[in-house]
């Protein structure tokens, strides 16, 4: 997965449009998550310097999110599933693209 189109999204929280990927500064994303699925941050890893990508996951309802925050903040909602379990990784095959 080429995290770099992230880098491009322009719109995010109530700009955005119904097609664009689920994009916000990053308490509200985080925020949202919790309040919406119960989730907790899990896991996270600097793809590249500046960024982040985190794994935020609900033990009850075993949700997961993958979550990569830009250098300026803004967190993207990469992917999601279900299925999580303490210790389960997702294979989220991602790359930083250029940095």
């Amino acid at each position: 997965m080429d995290l770099s189109r992230f880098d491009a999204i322009i719109r995010t929280g109530a700009d955005q449009l119904a097609t664009d990927p689920y994009c916000d500064q990053r308490p509200v994303v985080l925020m949202n998550l919790s309040e919406s699925y119960g989730e907790k941050l899990q896991e996270a890893y600097q793809p590249r310097a500046g960024s982040d990508v985190e794994i935020s996951a609900s033990d009850q309802f075993g949700t997961w999110t993958a979550i990569y925050t830009r250098a300026d903040g803004i967190a993207c909602v990469v992917t999601s599933g279900v299925g999580w379990t303490a210790g389960f990784a997702p294979d989220l095959s991602v790359q930083g693209g250029a940095a």
